[in-house]
């Protein structure tokens, strides 16, 4: 599984370490406010166009969820990705077919609550000056196990599972993709997948694991 899976998609998520992560963020927002925009005015986009657009935003979001699968350096860049990515999925469904726009706007209330309730327990463990990068398991959870019990509901609710809206707008979103749409099927999926992955890889590396503290560990006890 390593060698033709993970091992794969890590070569592809290294293609873009040539976009930094402010650079990235940069291009994002002007290019997901234009989307945005076409969205509500689709008639005034040619028809050619409009029949490829869905591939092209979704291939988007598959980059930015790729670019988090790889990050190392910042838990916070790698959080931030993901809830881009999912603004890119939206767009997707937005443009693969016309339907109520409250939809997307369900999906996305889970989305943003999430996104900002992981940012502040990220920040409260920076302020606390907590190590946050993704190289190793820090095992937070032992100093802050309210911090790691907000994040993991924050977890659950970016990655739609049914605790938030995000569950219910996904749910309606994915039935308009059709079943002869098989590249925009898979890239769908394979977001959804990496998604999952990168979002509890991220809970795992910040709060499971032994502390750097030594006195956090279970003690050794005789018979």
């Amino acid at each position: 599984m390593f060698r033709f899976l993970w091992q794969p998609l890590k070569k592809a998520g290294r293609l873009f370490d040539f976009m930094e992560i402010r650079s990235t963020y940069i291009l994002a927002l002007p290019l997901f406010a234009m989307g945005l925009y076409g969205v509500y005015h689709q008639e005034m986009i040619p028809a050619v166009m409009l029949k490829y657009i869905p591939e092209f935003f979704a291939l988007i979001g598959l980059i930015f969820v790729l670019k988090a699968f790889v990050e190392r350096k910042s838990a916070l860049n790698a959080w931030v990705l993901i809830m881009v990515n999912q603004l890119f999925q939206s767009l997707t469904f937005g443009f693969n077919e016309e339907f109520d726009y409250s939809q997307v706007h369900i999906f996305l209330s889970g989305i943003l609550i999430s996104t900002f309730v992981g940012i502040y327990c990220i920040n409260k463990l920076r302020e606390a000056k907590q190590n946050v990068s993704l190289n190793s398991f820090h095992g937070h959870a032992y100093e802050h196990p309210r911090l790691a019990f907000l994040f993991v509901i924050a977890c659950l609710g970016l990655a739609g599972f049914p605790i938030t809206p995000t569950f219910i707008g996904e749910d309606l979103m994915l039935g308009h993709i059709h079943e002869n749409q098989y590249p925009l099927l898979a890239m769908i999926i394979l977001n959804i997948i990496l998604d999952g992955l990168v979002i509890f890889r991220i809970y795992s590396r910040l709060f499971l694991g032994p502390h750097t503290k030594g006195y956090h560990e279970v003690a050794y006890r005789s018979s």
